[in-house]
């Protein structure tokens, strides 16, 4: 079984820049205790107030766990897949 892509959703009211860089690290950290697991960045919304972070796991409960130990404010985990542009 292979790894997959995971956005975990989060509105966040009054996030900004500051917050989600200090939340980046915080999934890292968590990020470094797994070895199935890969944090991949974020995306900030911030007019929506919404925050997208990004991994690779082996499963959404590994995701949710990791984004519990990193106190990230999610609403919720789901399986997203990455579609590039074709040349």
């Amino acid at each position: 079984m292979g790894t997959s892509r995971f956005l975990v959703e989060c509105f966040w009211p009054g996030v900004t820049r500051e917050l989600v860089e200090a939340a980046n690290e915080r999934a890292r950290g968590a990020a470094l205790h797994s070895t199935s697991l890969r944090f991949l960045g974020s995306l900030l919304v911030p007019g929506d107030e919404v925050v997208l972070f990004e991994f690779t796991a082996l499963s959404s409960e590994d995701v949710v766990r990791t984004s519990r130990e990193a106190e990230l404010p999610f609403d919720r985990v789901a399986e997203s897949l990455r579609l590039e542009p074709r040349t």
